[in-house]
């Protein structure tokens, strides 16, 4: 009888460890660091989407500028590596493919930006408003980017957004990564591998 209280104490323990942290489905490989993977969920299409970048302090991130309001406002930047194991569980980094069916329902590639941008937090670019009208609540902000681990070199808030994709060297440019600027309406390619980008997770 102890045995088997142990057991459940044991089990019951080890599940409350497993909830609190950021762990991966087979899809994007395994997770396991403590975070607050409170991101909510928005459905577009057949997806079900993030509603906003990931924000866990676990593996190779950083903040922008080292600011921890920026994670707070943008979520955490992260490596290549760490971006492919850091989606929680029932939760995976997207693919090239996931991340083109999104782009195709929010009108293709020349006008997905428009509908997934936040309303509001993009700067203007040579006098017209870079924001968008978040038809679907993705709510696109432009978190910007980081060249290296310490997020003191950073640039591009208010005017980029870059999430890593699960393909490596896809399609779109050969790129890793999908970015927004607030100088046009599209959704493009991007990415170089040692820079450091937002994740959105999508739903398994």
């Amino acid at each position: 009888m102890m045995k088997t209280r142990g057991f459940l104490l044991a089990a019951a323990l080890a599940a409350m460890v497993f909830t609190l942290s950021c762990s991966s489905d087979d899809e994007g490989g395994g997770g396991g660091s403590s975070c607050n993977a409170d991101f909510g969920a928005v459905t577009i299409g057949t997806q079900v989407w993030a509603a906003k970048n990931l924000n866990c302090d676990a593996g190779v991130s950083t903040c922008y500028g080292n600011n921890p309001a920026n994670c707070d406002k943008y979520g955490r930047l992260y490596n290549r590596e760490t971006s492919l194991t850091i989606c929680p569980k029932g939760w995976h980094l997207p693919s090239e493919a996931e991340w083109n069916v999104l782009i195709n329902y929010a009108g293709g590639s020349t006008a997905a930006g428009t509908k997934l941008k936040a309303t509001n937090g993009w700067n203007d670019y040579e006098g017209e408003s870079g924001n968008g009208t978040d038809d679907y609540g993705f709510s696109a902000l432009p978190g910007g980017q980081c060249p290296y681990s310490t997020g003191a070199a950073c640039y591009g808030v208010g005017t980029q957004a870059l999430w890593w994709t699960a393909t490596k060297g896809g399609t779109l440019d050969g790129s890793d990564a999908r970015a927004m600027f607030s100088s046009n309406t599209g959704v493009v390619g991007s990415g170089v591998s040692i820079y450091f980008y937002s994740v959105r997770c999508v739903k398994n």
